[in-house]
C-alpha cells in the first residue's frame, strides 16, 4: 500500500487527517489535534514564528479544508487505504502532550502540571492514595497510568493486589480526573495476559460497569477499552457477563454521541463477550439488540467509522443459539446479511455474514424460504466457487440447507467463526496507538 502524500498528514498526529481546518498561518492540522493545543495552552513550533502569527495570544481561528478533505478521501479510495477515523479529544490531548516539555500531564481545565517518574514504585502510589483529597488521587493515578505505558516488566510488577484493591475503590470517584486516569491505568495493565485474570478476580469490573454507565466521557472511553482488554481472555467472560457489563456495552455501543473509538471497544467487548453460551443468551434476549445489530452491520456511517465489523461479529455469535436465531429471522436478518455480504466480498465482514447465515439456516425450513427471497442463492453459488477454504465451505453447506439437501448435523451451540480478532485501533505517529493481532487495546 503506498504512503499518504506528505500534505494529507496532521503535522501533529503524523496521521491521515479525518478533519482538515486551516488557521492563521495557512498551514492545515486535524482538528482535534490543533484544538488540544488550545486546550492545553500549548504553541506548535510553526505558531511561534512571529512571521506566520503575529499575535500569539489571539484566539485561533479553525476553518474548514474541505478541498483537502476530499483530496484525502479520493487518494484511500483509488490506493485501497482505509479512510481515516475521527481521533478522540482526549486521544489527540495525549498526542500534544508527548511534544510538551517538561514532561509533564494534566487533565483539568486549570491544567495543574503534576511531574510523573516512570520508575514509581507500588509503595510511593500508595502513600500518594492515602490522602483523600482527589487532586492527591489524581496524581498517583497520572504516575501509575504513566508507568505502565513503560513495558511489558512495569505493568507486570505495578499489577499487585494491593494497587488493583485501591483502583477499584477510586474508580467511583466523583472527580473526573480521577476517574479517568484510574481507568486508563486498567488499559495499560491489562495488555498483558498474565494480568488479565488477576484484575478481574480483584473486583474491578463493577466499579468500571458503573463508569461504563455513568461516568465521564473520557472514563467511558477508557473503561470500554479495559472491558474489552480483559474480555479477550476465555476465564474472564462469564464473570464479566454475570457483572452487568452486557447492558451498558450495548448502549454504548449504539449510541452515536460516543466516539467511534469507544464504540468500537464496546463492540468488540461485545463480541468476546458473546463468545459464552450465557452471555449470547442473554444479549439476544435484550429487547432490540438484534435489530441494532443489524442497522448498524448495514448502516453507511458504521461502515466509515469502523462499527460494521464488530457488529457483524456479534450478528454472527447471536446466530450461534435459538434466541439469537429466532431474534435474527424476526428482525430480516437473512435479507440485511446478504445485501452486506455483497457490499463486503472477500472481507472479514463477508465471513462473519456467512457464518450467521450458515447458523440460521440449519435445520430451518424459514430460513429456506427467506433465503430464496433474498436472492442467497446467486450470492453464495459465487462465494462457494470463489472464496476458497472457509467461505467456500460454510457457503456450501448454506446451499445445501437451502435445497433441503443437508444431513442433520450436531449443533454444538457455537459461532463458527469465532476466532478472537485484532483491535481496530491503529498507531498513529507518537501516540502509542498500535494493531496488533496479538494486543486487543492501546496504552493511555
Amino acid at each position: 500500500m503506498d504512503d499518504p502524500p506528505k500534505e494529507f498528514l496532521c503535522p501533529i498526529s503524523n496521521s491521515l487527517m479525518a478533519d482538515p481546518v486551516i488557521i492563521s498561518s495557512g498551514e492545515s492540522f486535524d482538528r482535534p489535534c490543533i484544538q488540544a493545543c488550545v486546550d492545553l495552552d500549548f504553541i506548535p513550533l510553526s505558531l511561534s514564528d512571529p512571521n506566520s502569527n503575529p499575535n500569539p495570544n489571539s484566539p485561533i481561528v479553525l476553518i474548514p479544508n474541505t478541498r483537502l478533505k476530499n483530496a484525502i478521501l479520493n487518494w484511500c479510495e483509488r490506493s485501497g487505504h482505509p479512510p481515516p477515523l475521527p481521533l478522540a479529544p482526549h486521544a489527540a490531548r495525549e498526542i500534544v502532550r508527548s511534544f510538551m516539555a517538561p514532561r509533564t500531564v494534566g487533565t483539568r481545565r486549570n491544567q495543574k502540571a503534576t511531574s510523573t517518574e516512570e520508575d514509581c514504585t507500588e509503595e510511593e502510589i500508595l502513600i500518594k492514595l492515602m490522602d483523600s483529597i482527589p487532586s492527591d488521587q489524581e496524581e498517583a493515578m497520572i504516575s501509575l497510568r504513566e508507568a505502565t505505558r513503560g513495558g511489558r516488566e512495569r505493568r507486570l510488577s505495578l499489577c499487585t493486589r494491593r494497587l488493583l484493591e485501591v483502583i477499584s475503590r477510586i474508580l467511583s470517584s466523583p472527580d473526573p480526573g480521577v476517574q479517568i486516569n484510574a481507568a486508563a491505568a486498567i488499559v495499560n495493565l491489562s495488555l498483558e495476559p498474565e494480568n488479565k485474570v488477576r484484575i478481574v478476580r480483584s473486583g474491578v469490573v463493577p466499579p468500571l460497569v458503573a463508569v461504563l454507565r455513568s461516568g465521564h466521557p473520557e472514563a467511558r472511553d477508557h473503561a470500554a477499552g479495559a472491558i474489552h482488554s480483559l474480555a479477550v481472555a476465555d476465564d474472564n467472560r462469564t464473570v464479566i457477563g454475570f457483572l452487568g457489563a452486557i447492558q451498558p456495552l450495548l448502549q454504548l455501543f449504539s449510541d452515536p454521541v460516543e466516539s467511534p473509538r469507544t464504540r468500537r471497544d464496546a463492540g468488540m467487548a461485545l463480541y468476546y463477550l458473546s463468545l459464552v453460551g450465557n452471555n449470547r443468551s442473554k444479549l439476544s434476549m435484550i429487547p432490540g439488540t438484534a435489530q441494532m445489530m443489524l442497522d448498524m452491520a448495514a448502516g453507511e456511517d458504521a461502515a466509515v467509522a469502523g462499527l460494521r465489523r464488530p457488529a457483524v461479529m456479534v450478528l454472527a455469535n447471536l446466530a450461534g443459539c435459538k434466541e439469537g436465531r429466532a431474534a435474527l429471522m424476526d428482525g430480516g436478518a437473512v435479507a440485511a446479511l446478504v445485501a452486506v455480504m455483497a457490499a463486503t466480498a472477500g472481507t472479514k465482514e463477508e465471513e462473519y455474514c456467512l457464518s450467521a447465515l450458515h447458523e440460521m439456516s440449519r435445520g430451518s425450513v424459514r430460513f429456506r424460504g427467506i433465503a430464496r427471497m433474498a436472492g442467497a442463492e446467486k450470492l453464495l453459488m459465487k462465494v462457494a466457487e470463489e472464496g476458497g477454504g472457509m467461505r467456500s465451505d460454510m457457503a456450501r453447506k448454506t446451499l445445501r440447507a437451502m435445497r433441503g439437501e443437508a444431513e442433520e448435523e450436531e449443533y454444538d451451540n457455537a459461532s463458527i467463526v469465532s476466532d478472537g480478532l485484532m483491535s481496530i485501533r491503529g498507531r498513529h505517529g507518537r501516540n502509542n496507538f498500535w494493531y496488533s493481532p496479538d494486543h486487543n487495546t492501546t496504552e493511555f
